[in-house]
C-alpha cells in the first residue's frame, strides 16, 4: 500500500532549508511523484512512500 505527502515552500521559507527537508524525506523512503508552481511564488510536491516501510537510520 503506498502514502502520500505534499510538501510546499512558501514566500518566506529559503530555498536551502526547503532542500534540506526534502532530502531527509528522500532518506526516509520518500520519492518525488510530482511538482507544481504558481509563476515561482511557491512549490508543491508531492511525494510518495511504502505504507509498511522499514526506516532505517
Amino acid at each position: 500500500m503506498k502514502e502520500y505527502k505534499i510538501i510546499k515552500i512558501g514566500l518566506f521559507k529559503k530555498d536551502a532549508d526547503f532542500l534540506d527537508d526534502l532530502n531527509q524525506h528522500g532518506r526516509e523512503g520518500w520519492e518525488v511523484k510530482s511538482t507544481a508552481h504558481d509563476h515561482g511564488r511557491f512549490v508543491k510536491i508531492l511525494l510518495e512512500c511504502d505504507k509498511n516501510r522499514i526506516n532505517i537510520g
